[in-house]
């Protein structure tokens, strides 16, 4: 399966979840060019993401089913 058949089946399961719970995309820290096999920047990275996902969640308001937040944060960098 290529990128595009699983982001597309990743969106129909997140849409048929979403009608009876909340599901929560959570952004993305600003990319950086970083090999998959470069543990080097780790620490920076996790700090991002954290920080990122802490600032989102402090101003979430869920109000019951539903999708949270966009989904195109969530695909950055995916071709």
């Amino acid at each position: 399966m290529n990128r595009v058949q699983q982001h597309q089946q990743t969106e129909v399961a997140i849409s048929a979840v979403s009608r009876e719970l909340p599901v929560v995309y959570l952004n993305t820290p600003p990319g950086r060019v970083v090999s998959p096999l470069d543990f080097d920047q780790s620490e920076d990275l996790m700090r991002d993401a954290l920080a990122v996902t802490r600032a989102q969640l402090k101003t979430l308001r869920i109000d019951g089913p539903g999708l949270y937040g966009s989904s195109t944060d969530r695909y950055v960098g995916v071709e």
